[in-house]
Order: structure tokens, then C-alpha cells, then sequence
């Protein structure tokens, strides 16, 4: 029984891990487009988002308005952002098989770690 939950885990570690690669693989192109932000200075990408904050109010209007008057228009272009960031969704299951191909093990080891407060209520 033992030996079956053992591969069991291998299997879903195994699994897990060629889906994360296979899916940061393929996502790590996508963030060279922002890259070029990262050099900045602190100060200098506060003035950018400064400068940004009316473009920003007025695309949330904008969304407002076509959420209201043609909702149809308006979560297709929801749906668009949501399909180009399909590469998350291979790392999330990834990370899901190999959370619980590990069997509990990242669950954290708290109640195994005898502090010495713990002993002394004891």
C-alpha cells in the first residue's frame, strides 16, 4: 500500500514539474515585452504612473460605458486579456500536482517542531 501511494507521488511530482517547465517555457517570451521597464528607477516609474493615472481613469470609464450599453463587446474583450494569459494555467495545475504530489509535506511542519514554549506548557 505504501509503495503504491510512493509512486503515486513520484508520478504526480514528476508530472507537476513538466507542466510548470512546459508552462514557464512558454511564458518567459511573453515577459520579454516587460522587460525594458525593469532598468527604471523607482522615481522615474512613479512619474510614468503619475502620468498615467487620467489614461487609466478614463479606461475604466470606458469599460463602465461598454459594460453598460453593449456588454456583449464587452466580455469578449474580457475573454481576449483572459486567453493571453493561457501560460499561467499550465503553472497553476502544475503547482497543484506537485503540492499534492509531496503528500502533505509543504503543508508546513508547525505541530511537528517542539518550541520551547510548547514544552514548557506542557
Amino acid at each position: 500500500m505504501r509503495a503504491t501511494q510512493t509512486t503515486t507521488g513520484n508520478l504526480k511530482r514528476m508530472l507537476g514539474t513538466v507542466i510548470v517547465g512546459l508552462g514557464i517555457l512558454v511564458f518567459v517570451p511573453k515577459l520579454s515585452a516587460l522587460a525594458p521597464g525593469f532598468g527604471e528607477t523607482p522615481e522615474a516609474l512613479k512619474a510614468q504612473l503619475i502620468n498615467a493615472l487620467p489614461s487609466i481613469g478614463l479606461g475604466l470609464l470606458h469599460a463602465g460605458q461598454a459594460l453598460a450599453f453593449e456588454p456583449r463587446s464587452f466580455f469578449a474583450g474580457v475573454l481576449g486579456i483572459l486567453v493571453s494569459f493561457w501560460p499561467l494555467v499550465p503553472v497553476a495545475v502544475g503547482t497543484v500536482l506537485l503540492r499534492n504530489g509531496f503528500g502533505g509535506g509543504l503543508k508546513g511542519s508547525e505541530g511537528s517542531v517542539n518550541s520551547p514554549a510548547t514544552e514548557e506548557r506542557s
